[in-house]
């Protein structure tokens, strides 16, 4: 029982790493695709490669938060 509750907190912070960049970019990929004469194809590869650029700074951030506030 203790593995499946490790393993379920490890997936929550997985998943928040992964959707905190995205969610952040998501305004800005309905800003370009309404105001700019890119096409859909390029704004959703950008969207991709920003969520992988944020990904790292996004988990170092999350450690750290968790490490210093919930981690006791």
């Amino acid at each position: 029982m203790v593995i499946l509750k490790q393993l379920a907190k490890v997936v929550f912070w997985f998943f928040l790493w992964c959707a905190i960049p995205a969610v952040l970019l998501y305004p800005l990929a309905i800003w370009a695709l309404k105001h700019m004469l890119i096409s859909e194809h390029v704004i959703i590869q950008c969207y991709v490669i920003g969520i992988a650029l944020l990904f790292l700074p996004t988990g170092l951030v999350i450690d750290s938060l968790y490490r210093r506030f919930l981690s006791h």
